[in-house]
Parts: C-alpha cells; structure tokens; sequence
C-alpha cells in the first residue's frame, strides 16, 4: 500500500470573497506542490474543503496518488476535516459536493484517508511546519490573482465563442482549446481587419509603416512572399 501525506491551506477574503488554495503532496512517486483560485466558496470553512479535494484531485492527476493508497490529509480547519469525516453536518450544497467527491474517490480506488487538524501559521524547522507555512503563503497570494467571477465572464465567453471546453474533476474545471491555433489567428485577423481597417490589407499595412512598426527591409519581404506566390 502506498503511503501519502498531503498538507492542505487556504485563504478567503470575507469582503471580496476571493479565494486561493495550496497544497503539498509527498508519496513515493515524488513531492510535488500545487496551487490556484476556489470557485466561491461561501466561507473560509468551505475554502479549506474545497483545497482538499482539490488536493486530491492533483494527486491523481500527477500520478503520486494511485489505488489503494494510505492517505494522511492534514489541514488546519477542524471543520473541514469534520464535514469530510462525516462528524460534522454539510450544512450547504458546496459540502455536499465535496463530500460526495471524495467519497467516489474512496469507493472507486479503495482508499484509506485519514485526517490530522494541524495549527495554521506556526514557527518551526520541521519538514511538516515547513511545507504548512509554504501552503500558507502560496494560497495568500493566490487569493490576489483576478477574481474567479471575472475569471468566469472570461471563460464563459471563450465558451461560447467555441474556443474552449472543459471537464468537471469535482468543485474543479479544467479548461482546454478546441480550435487550433491557426484556426484562431486566421479568424481573430480577419475580425480585427474588419472592423478597424476597413477590411482592407493595404490600410493594415500602411498602419504600421506610419507607426514605424515595419520596416522598409520588412516591407520588400512581405512583397516578395507575394510575388512567390502569384
């Protein structure tokens, strides 16, 4: 049986109710750490339960969890790990979800998780305190990246353009390109023609001649892939 320690923090701000997780994963295939936003979470409880199934989510993806695996999470919100022992009640949807996440993971890779409640932001050179304060730090400062509802109208608009799509990998969604990237500078070339050259290659051209953006050495090359292709 493999044995994995995954040490959890996250960091919520209550007025912008920003978001970001860390987490440190050590088991025989290797250490690894990993980090990001949550998706809204209501409070600073769901934010660290949210960070341990993301946790866990890494783990599988990296390849340092794998089936059967002996799993010691160590978080330092009591209530976390009470929602995921089931001691406590998943007082809203966001725990619900992630309860039933983990739960699959247990049924379907026959794993046994145990928890351990760590104090947050002490002092110490112990490799444990070490990896805590790094996730402590690394979930603060992601908490400042742009928040996740401008991230949202983003991606949502992406998604509609038909650019991306994604998957679903618990209170997670991993985005990925569906166009090519030709296919997309073909179609982003021809709309900003369009629109602010009036659809003409000359006017484009002339644009950046005027700007100094070109040169004259540029120019003849661009006139001889022309003539090369007549």
């Amino acid at each position: 049986m493999i044995s994995i320690t995954i040490i959890t923090d996250a960091s919520f701000c209550p007025n912008t109710k920003a978001a970001g997780y860390s987490c440190w994963i050590a088991s025989n295939g290797g250490k690894q750490a990993f980090e990001g936003p949550l998706n809204a979470p209501r409070d600073n409880n769901v934010a660290e339960t949210m960070a341990i199934v993301n946790a866990l989510w890494h783990g599988f993806k990296a390849g340092l969890i794998k089936a059967k695996s002996n799993i010691l999470i160590q978080s330092d919100s009591e209530t976390a790990i009470g929602i995921l022992k089931g001691e406590k009640v998943a007082s809203n949807q966001q725990y619900r979800d992630a309860v039933a996440y983990v739960q699959g993971l247990v049924s379907r890779y026959s794993l046994t998780l145990r928890y351990k409640h760590v104090p947050g932001h002490t002092k110490g050179a112990d490799s444990r305190t070490r990896a805590q304060n790094h996730c402590d730090v690394l979930a603060e400062i992601t908490e400042d990246k742009p928040h996740y509802n401008t991230l949202s109208t983003i991606i949502r608009n992406l998604e509609e353009k038909g650019y991306v799509s994604y998957e679903a990998y618990g209170n997670s969604h991993q985005y990925y390109p569906i166009i090519a990237l030709e296919d997309y500078r073909k179609t982003f070339m021809k709309t900003a023609i369009q629109n602010y050259f009036d659809n003409s290659y000359k006017n484009l051209v002339s644009y950046f001649a005027e700007e100094e953006k070109i040169s004259a050495e540029e120019l003849r090359e661009i006139l001889s892939i022309i003539e090369q292709k007549k």
